[in-house]
């Protein structure tokens, strides 16, 4: 197995297997609850155009290969948040709007993550998921551990900064020293913030 940068081949394969693993995620329900297209389609959607994103972006975004296919991917932001393009931005406020209630879903998520981020600059993991049947096999601990790797080797970065509403993962980051800044609630839903600093 190797881990890549996320590229446009790997798009459509990504996404799927992002909603896969994400379809009963806490979150993921909380934001596409209202859907009338369903939670798994929205989910594929939502990260194909997170995936698109990055990669016009040339934000950190990764991917797990074994043997040409894809089996798990992280997206994130480095130290400076960068304007998306005006036609992804179309895009998004679209899809926003064909789901009664996910402006104001995701303007709550925005409103608990923030009180936790740190002031300096740092990495921001957003989504780091494996395919449900790949998982257990340390695909999401090379996942991460890469994603650190780029904080690490950023001179401004001072670690990574993540939310999580899944005990399992949480554990997982627990264990590659993120430690908890703070958590609150979506809805019915637990969020909890974590950040690993960067070793000095």
């Amino acid at each position: 197995m190797e881990i890549v940068s996320l590229q446009p081949g790997h798009l459509l394969a990504s996404s799927k297997l992002l909603a896969r693993a994400f379809e009963n995620d806490g979150i993921i329900r909380y934001f596409f609850e209202t859907a009338e297209s369903g939670v798994l389609s929205s989910a594929e959607t939502f990260f194909g155009l997170l995936s698109r994103a990055r990669i016009r972006l040339e934000s950190p975004a990764l991917a797990a290969k074994e043997g040409g296919e894809v089996l798990g991917a992280t997206l994130g932001y480095g130290t400076v948040l960068p304007e998306w393009p005006e036609d992804l931005k179309a895009e998004w406020t679209l899809f926003e709007s064909s789901i009664p209630g996910l402006e104001s879903r995701f303007e709550a998520y925005h409103a608990l993550s923030d009180q936790f981020q740190p002031s300096e600059p740092h990495f921001y993991l957003g989504v780091l998921g494996v395919d449900p049947a790949s998982q257990g096999r340390g695909i999401g601990g090379r996942l991460l551990d890469a994603f650190s790797q780029l904080s690490a080797h950023d001179s401004n970065s001072t670690g990574v900064y993540l939310e999580t509403a899944n005990a399992n993962s949480r554990r997982l980051y627990e264990r590659k020293g993120y430690e908890l800044v703070g958590s609150g609630f979506l809805g019915e839903t637990s969020m909890w913030c974590m950040f690993q600093p960067k070793e000095r």
